[in-house]
């Protein structure tokens, strides 16, 4: 079996069923359902109702034996419809609910007259089912009820509601709030304590491409987003507004996914798929070798913790190679650990890559810079080891990365399989490196569009990029294709924000790298190892609270996280952290 086809084939299986558009995106997709494969627009809307409907029996489920009220019998439902396709799934929605013996009161932003196309056909059949309908702009939100028709009871018409569902603004939106639905997203936020608030699509009022509110947004419990997630709303920033997401199909044709393609795609325990099955002839030199270049003074801790991830990612042997004066330092109980030393003294210069150059080949994977120092005279020993023409693939790091943005002609010295894992800071003075721009400015484009900026750097450089961060971005220009792969991962930890976490990333990556054929593309290593890092900051919020944890623990814990990622995908669960369905 070709090992490098297989990986690609299973990492383009993923992208093809976890895609992550934007708004754009997303119109195009159903405009080419409805023009080129002919499934009506009223079908998808009513489909998106029902997907929502199941998003609220799951929340709220049937209590007792079978025969039982439905669990949305006697439910007092507020439904907010503004004019367009997302108002026309709340309307929807909300016969659906009548039906299921829910109170409902649907609330509109203009008289229903002025409602067009699909939306006017599904608001008129809610009209004949019975559904009633208020209007927004006098909407008492202490007793939005108050508004139903007099021959429903006191109890029905009490005020106050058990559920909302915003259907106010979709995906479409772009720009700042008009006034009018700014206080109508304000008064949904100050009573969503007493009110579960289900958003159909996208909040109101947040960006479906950057995930920020424009100025304020909704604030709901659970979002359910149509087909696919879209970029702005499975950004871990946007969860205070997204709450628990639901990714749920409607019927657009898988064939859509191949007549328009996108590149971006979403990170989830499918990831266990790219797990590979230990040989059981497999032996110490065949499970991958690992070389760790780096280490100086005062920073021995940094190759240490990426020597013990790797080993306990499943390489097969590890070796450290560090500067000769603190090899006894590294070496200090680490047993499991090899060292090289290098020379007789404690930073990494040139002349020891002497020492270095007939080693490198017999190595599958190298990992460059952690706790390399920043001598200008590391950056001289890094520049041959890089220009070695039968060195194995690198993962590069840290004080690595601080040499390549001071240097930035090394960056071409880098090829298609080696991996370059950037933390914020690092990426900003990288960019700021080759658009020679000051790192401030690099660092709003960072925090302006992330994902962005990460798919630019790898349009333009051919290693694997691993932007690290609260949802980390992985990026890749592959051969045949004409803009980069990139994946999000959307699982943001706070436990995994501690010094030497990315360390133990690097070492992670370097260790699915050495176990790969060395011209295999590394973007499958990539996304593993970033979501595998990511998985194992949740077992840490379980075992250890309070971010207590350490960055070994995070090394020590990488085999439990991989059970649990295996046996969720093997039981169906994509999950990605946040609820995706």
């Amino acid at each position: 079996m070709d090992t490098k086809l297989d990986l690609m084939r299973t990492l383009e299986q993923l992208r093809l069923d976890n895609p992550l558009l934007t708004p754009q995106q997303m119109a195009a997709w159903d405009r080419w359902t409805i023009d080129e494969f002919g499934l009506p627009e009223e079908l998808l809307m009513e489909n998106a109702s029902r997907v929502a409907l199941d998003v609220l029996r799951e929340r709220f489920p049937r209590v007792g034996a079978p025969g039982a009220p439905d669990c949305l019998e006697g439910k007092r439902v507020l439904l907010l419809a503004g004019p367009g396709n997302n108002g026309g799934d709340a309307v929807a929605l909300a016969r659906h609910l009548l039906d299921n013996g829910a109170v409902v009161l649907v609330l509109t932003t203009k008289s229903p007259e002025a409602y067009k196309g699909t939306a006017q056909k599904h608001l008129e059949y809610a009209q004949k089912a019975g559904v009633p309908f208020g209007f927004i702009q006098i909407a008492d939100w202490l007793r939005p009820m108050d508004q139903l028709p007099e021959e429903y009871g006191a109890a029905d018409r009490e005020g106050f509601c058990d559920i909302i569902v915003d259907g106010l603004l979709g995906t479409g939106f772009s720009g700042e709030l008009r006034d009018d639905y700014k206080t109508w997203v304000q008064a949904i936020n100050k009573i969503r304590d007493r009110a579960f608030v289900l958003a159909i699509d996208v909040p109101s009022g947040l960006d479906g491409s950057t995930g920020k509110p424009s100025p304020v947004a909704v604030r709901a419990h659970a979002t359910v987003t149509m087909e696919a997630a879209k970029t702005g709303i499975a950004l871990p920033e946007a969860e205070p507004w997204v709450g628990r997401l639901e990714v749920r199909r409607i019927a657009i044709p898988r064939a859509v996914r191949f007549a328009q393609p996108v590149q971006r795609a979403l990170l989830t325990d499918a990831v266990a798929s790219l797990v590979d099955t230990p040989d059981p002839a497999m032996h110490k030199g065949t499970a991958g070798r690992v070389c760790i270049i780096g280490g100086s003074h005062g920073l021995t801790g940094a190759p240490v913790l990426s020597a013990i991830t790797a080993l306990r990612a499943g390489a097969g042997l590890v070796t450290i190679a560090c500067p000769g004066g603190i090899a006894s330092e590294v070496k200090n109980g680490q047993p499991e650990c090899m060292t090289l030393p290098l020379g007789e003294g404690t930073v990494l210069v040139p002349e020891m890559y002497s020492e270095l150059e007939e080693r490198i080949p017999g190595f599958d994977a190298l990992l460059l810079g952690p706790g390399m120092g920043r001598d200008p005279e590391s950056a001289r020993l890094l520049k041959r080891v890089l220009a070695q023409e039968n060195r194995p693939p690198a993962v590069v790091d840290a004080d690595g990365l601080f040499h390549l943005s001071q240097r930035p002609s090394l960056l071409g010295m880098l090829t298609d399989r080696d991996v370059l894992t950037p933390h914020p800071v690092e990426m900003a003075r990288l960019v700021a490196a080759v658009d020679t721009m000051d790192e401030s400015s690099a660092m709003e484009r960072y925090t302006e569009n992330r994902i962005a900026l990460a798919e630019g750097f790898a349009e333009r450089f051919a290693p694997c990029l691993v932007l690290k961060g609260a949802g980390t971005v992985v990026a890749q220009k592959l051969a045949g294709n004409d803009d980069p792969t990139s994946f999000l991962c959307p699982i943001a930890c706070p436990e995994l924000a501690i010094g030497g976490s990315g360390d133990v990333l690097a070492g992670l990556i370097a260790a699915l790298l050495g176990r790969n054929d060395r011209n295999s593309p590394p973007l499958p290593a990539a996304c593993l190892g970033v979501y595998w890092h990511a998985s194992t900051g949740r077992i840490l919020g379980r075992s250890v609270p309070g971010r207590g944890a350490m960055a070994r623990e995070i090394a020590h814990a990488l085999p439990q996280a991989l059970k649990e990622l295996i046996h969720a995908h093997s039981q169906g669960h994509h999950d990605h952290g946040r609820g995706l369905g």
